[in-house]
């Protein structure tokens, strides 16, 4: 999934690598990383298995619902 790095508002990274994310994806739960791309945005990738779990293939059109996981990395 790609989107714009200013839809993380004011946990828009700069110099960072990536942001850990939660959201759902046609209703299902998810957690992943977004990572920089190119021209401000930014991509979460979605594995064989999420897709799988969601019910749908690649260039499907799906509804997500993502934010910044603020929650502390043990």
């Amino acid at each position: 999934m790609f989107f714009d790095w200013e839809l993380l508002g004011e946990h828009h990274p700069k110099g960072i690598k990536s942001v850990r994310v939660k959201g759902t994806t046609n209703e299902k739960p998810f957690e992943g990383n977004a990572q920089p791309w190119r021209d401000g945005q930014c991509c979460v990738m979605v594995n064989a298995q999420m897709r799988k779990a969601v019910g749908v293939q690649g260039d499907d059109k799906v509804k997500v619902v993502m934010e910044p996981d603020l929650k502390p990395v043990a």
